[in-house]
Order: C-alpha cells, then structure tokens, then sequence
C-alpha cells in the first residue's frame, strides 16, 4: 500500500472479493491468526465483520479525516 492507499482506523474500505463494506475498526501486527505466516503481518479488523484481513485483500474507499 502506498499513498492515498495507506489504510488508518476510521477508513470505510471494501472487501475485494465479495464487495462487501466495513469501517477499519483496529490494525494489529500479529504472527498470524491462521498460522500460516511466521512473521509479524499486519490484520484489519472490521465493524460487522466476523474475521480479519490482509490488507492486500481491501481497498480503501472513502478515507476518514
């Protein structure tokens, strides 16, 4: 992520392979929650929203002020 693309809490994104909304309600560096990484990655987490994701996997919509 780069520029404008740079996600922060309070940013409304969607999900890139459903379309589905959230606001950014929190962003961790975990290992992995799944266990498939070893190294520290980032997660978000969204409001509504069950499990995190990658940030990869969003796209920033309507960043907040």
């Amino acid at each position: 992520m780069k520029g404008r693309d740079m996600m922060k809490v309070g940013d409304l994104v969607k999900v890139k392979y459903n379309g589905s909304l959230g606001l950014v309600t929190r962003i961790v560096m975990a290992r992995s929650y799944y266990k498939s990484l070893a190294a520290p990655s980032p997660w978000v987490f969204l409001s509504g929203h069950d499990s995190p994701y990658k940030p990869h996997r969003l796209e920033v919509v309507n960043a907040g002020a």
